[in-house]
């Protein structure tokens, strides 16, 4: 928690808890990545259809803050997604503390046209 609250105070950043009704589901961020802004949704396992209204939302912060480019891990047990795939600009697979990822990086501009 601690090393939350000193993410959110770096610029760029913002860390917030997701409730869902009454319940705490998780917590969602922008924070420091070590190529840019990284997007991070931690949600419990029964909450995780509310994944993709968080992920938009985040989008939306990602312009209000000016970023660019905003990179989104999905660990490799996570089927690609294609909505992520078409809007970003480049899908690697990258590994971070020993674990598998599908890495998207995406133009928050061309994310945030409607």
């Amino acid at each position: 928690m601690e090393d939350k609250v000193k993410i959110e105070s770096l610029p760029g950043c913002r860390i917030r808890a997701i409730y869902i009704g009454d319940v705490l589901a998780g917590w969602c961020g922008i924070q420091p990545d070590d190529n840019g802004f990284e997007i991070a949704i931690v949600i419990a396992k029964e909450f995780w259809g509310f994944g993709i209204p968080v992920f938009q939302k985040m989008m939306l912060w990602a312009k209000e803050m000016g970023h660019k480019e905003i990179i989104f891990h999905l660990l490799e047990t996570r089927p690609e997604y294609k909505f992520l795939k078409r809007k970003a600009t480049k899908v690697k697979k990258t590994e971070l503390l020993g674990r598998r990822f599908t890495t998207y990086i995406i133009s928050v501009e061309k994310w945030c046209v409607k």
